[in-house]
């Protein structure tokens, strides 16, 4: 066999084995799929503070003026025993009449103050206006100290406060309390203890301290009149007012009718007892209001009430006690005070004489 035939014979066979395995296969790998770069997150922008509301500026102004109003009475020597000791208390009429004045200025620089504050916070605000409204005076003063065991913290109460923003200008009123606002929220006992003080006050003295000469005297009306019963009819009134009791200390506020003890006491008027009690002046009382606001206060009862309650409703005529001759008294009798709505004694005489007579 020639050498070129042996070579396409080897050829041959090297290919016929070649075939017979099985060659790799080649699996394409697929390229990854393209994702753009995250775009980078920007950082939350803080959520901005809403400005405060016109409401919430207000409020923010009389916080800071209640919080600031914080008389303080404890360099004063106040206190006082009222109507049982008059010489004493007329005396610190000066003491009296310099915390009313301490009061209103103090509640003045505190709502400056306020206003100040209110001008630091919102920028709105360029201008503060203060009004200051006082019902205060020495009797009322007297009174408060008397009768109440920190006069500060009621009056600070009592005490009112409006704010208001009008543009650039923050307006706010102080009112401080009169007699009704200041003690509106007391209970019957300190209620009339300070009620009876400071019309006692207001009847026997002026504005300076000064004694008057008061005569009683009060305009009623007919219709009025002809609400009143003669509690004790046919039985002498003593016309008494203004006269000296206690030794020429105080005086008398009320006239006297002289009866038999136990005698029946009805009720001159319809209203309601506002106070049922003792004291060493008045003695066992009852004190009932009518729905005109007139306090009918009867004195020297011959034991205490036990039958009415306080703020029950009575009826005219119907039986609240009996004569008597306790408290201050020499002689049974009933000693009876009228107490008009303006917190003022007014002279009984001529309205039972009236309410007896018709003239």
């Amino acid at each position: 066999m020639s050498k070129k035939l042996c070579a396409a014979v080897l050829c041959a066979l090297t290919l016929i084995l070649l075939s017979g395995c099985a060659a790799p296969s080649y699996v394409a790998q697929s390229a990854p799929e393209y994702s753009p770069a995250p775009t980078p997150t920007a950082a939350p922008s803080p959520t901005p503070t809403p400005a405060p509301s016109v409401e919430d500026m207000e409020k923010a102004v009389a916080e800071a003026f209640v919080a600031a109003f914080t008389p303080d009475f404890s360099a004063y020597d106040h206190r006082s025993s009222g109507l049982t000791d008059m010489p004493s208390l007329i005396e610190r009429y000066p003491i009296y009449a310099e915390l009313c004045s301490k009061c209103e200025n103090e509640a003045a620089a505190c709502a400056e103050a306020a206003g100040l504050k209110a001008r630091a916070l919102f920028e709105s605000v360029t201008e503060t206006v203060v009004s200051l409204e006082s019902g205060l005076d020495w009797r009322l003063m007297a009174a408060l100290c008397a009768t109440v065991a920190e006069p500060e913290r009621q009056l600070m109460q009592s005490t009112g406060i409006n704010a208001e923003i009008n543009g650039k200008s923050v307006h706010i009123s102080v009112e401080l309390p009169d007699f009704d606002r200041l003690f509106e929220q007391s209970g019957y006992d300190i209620y009339y203890g300070a009620l009876s003080l400071f019309s006692y006050l207001n009847t026997a003295y002026d504005e300076n301290g000064q004694l008057t000469d008061n005569d009683g005297s009060y305009e009623l009306s007919d219709e009025y009149i002809a609400t009143i019963l003669d509690p004790l009819p046919k039985r002498r009134i003593k016309d008494c007012w203004f006269h000296d009791r206690s030794k020429a200390t105080r005086r008398h506020t009320g006239t006297d009718i002289r009866a038999r003890e136990g005698t029946d006491i009805p009720s001159c008027t319809e209203g309601t007892v506002i106070r049922v009690a003792y004291n060493d002046i008045a003695g066992n009382y009852v004190v009932v209001r009518d729905k005109y606001g007139f306090c009918y206060v009867y004195c020297h009862m011959v034991e205490l009430t036990t039958f009415l309650a306080e703020g029950e409703r009575v009826e005219q005529g119907q039986l609240i006690g009996h004569v008597g001759n306790t408290g201050n008294s020499d002689a049974p009798h009933l000693h009876l005070s009228i107490i008009a709505p303006e917190h003022i004694y007014i002279n009984p005489y001529p309205v039972l004489h009236r309410v007896r007579y018709g003239r």
